[in-house]
């Protein structure tokens, strides 16, 4: 892991922070994150959206996309109904 090499399943999103810092999203606007991967960096994003916005993310990893969505919309849906 120190040589930047990650076992499977164990993804890290960096610079994280630095990015919404500067894109600085607010409750109902509108997102996209054009490398969801496993949707660490989204699912930062879309807590800044919520309540109200809305998020857009592609990825072409046939596995990874659909296991990410179905994540990114069950925490929609848990801080919807918080």
């Amino acid at each position: 892991m120190a040589k930047g090499r990650t076992p499977a399943g164990s993804h890290r999103s960096i610079c994280v922070d630095e990015i919404l810092t500067i894109l600085a999203p607010c409750p109902g606007e509108v997102g996209l994150d054009a490398t969801l991967g496993y949707g660490g960096h989204s699912e930062r994003l879309l807590a800044r959206l919520l309540p109200g916005g809305r998020l857009f993310a592609v990825d072409v990893d046939p596995i990874e996309l659909p296991r990410a969505e179905a994540r990114l919309r069950a925490r929609a849906l848990e801080r919807t109904l918080s």
